[in-house]
């Protein structure tokens, strides 16, 4: 039998396990759609979320894109895993990731809170998170006092706002869905200062039609020099858990995550 024949058998037998037939076309997207594991198991596609983050995470085209969910798309693709990426603010991915089977989230920070409640598959990329004012209300931050005398935006359920309520400046806080709400305020003056990435927040600032000059890296926050992760719910299937980690462990051997070499 040659190649032609037994990729045609193949198919002849198939579909004579996913027998879908509409309107007198057979479908053929339920066998695609569950990648078979080594061990003859059909895996199931996962559900991945984040939150609007831009340039790490964001939307082009209607589409789920940006820096971070690049590398997440070639690990899925790497480990022959099927996918649907959704943004949501970051509390509602979080609470869906905690609680949906096969749900992988990306763009999250391992703190001891959230420890048990993933499995870690690895890093995604880096972040180096600090104040960021408006260059014509200066301020004058020269240590962690000094906030209570500033509003700052987070967003909700973030490691910034984790953080600072930590710190006891829960009243200084003004919580919001996403950073662009967050940066909303900043821009009309609500609050002084929100948090972001001096690698990253050029792309907000080009979003909302800002000069260079016109925002200010103003203060380090050093806790929030951190790792982001690709995680997964405990109950995601084992074959996909060890899929992905491999795949996400052999893209960062060869293309280690830098800011600098991230597309701008």
């Amino acid at each position: 039998m040659n190649f032609w024949e037994l990729t045609w058998q193949s198919m002849r037998n198939a579909l004579a396990v996913f027998p879908y037939r509409r309107a007198g076309f057979i479908l053929l997207a339920p066998f695609f759609s569950f990648p078979l594991a080594a061990s003859g198991l059909i895996l199931p596609a996962v559900t991945v979320v984040t939150e609007l983050s831009p340039p790490a995470q964001t939307i082009v085209s209607n589409e789920v894109d940006g820096v971070f969910t690049r590398r997440v798309r070639q690990v899925l693709q790497d480990a022959g895993i099927e996918s649907q990426f959704y943004i949501y603010p970051w509390a509602r991915a979080l609470n869906r990731a905690k609680t949906h089977p096969n749900t992988l989230i990306y763009g999250i920070a391992k703190t001891p809170q959230r420890q048990s409640d993933f499995v870690w598959l690895g890093e995604i990329g880096t972040y180096q998170l600090g104040l960021v004012h408006l260059s014509q209300r200066p301020v004058g931050i020269n240590a962690l006092a000094d906030l209570q005398r500033f509003s700052i935006a987070v967003q909700r359920e973030d490691i910034a706002y984790q953080y600072l309520s930590e710190l006891g400046l829960d009243k200084q806080l003004m919580v919001t869905a996403d950073i662009q709400a967050s940066w909303r305020l900043l821009l009309n003056g609500k609050v002084d200062l929100v948090v972001d990435d001096p690698n990253a927040m050029h792309a907000l600032r080009e979003e909302f039609g800002l000069p260079p000059e016109a925002v200010t890296y103003a203060f380090p926050l050093e806790a929030l020099f951190t790792t982001t992760y690709l995680a997964a719910h405990p109950n995601t299937h084992p074959e996909v858990i060890q899929r992905v980690r491999q795949a996400l462990a052999d893209l960062n051997r060869r293309q280690p995550f830098k800011w600098s070499s991230a597309p701008r």
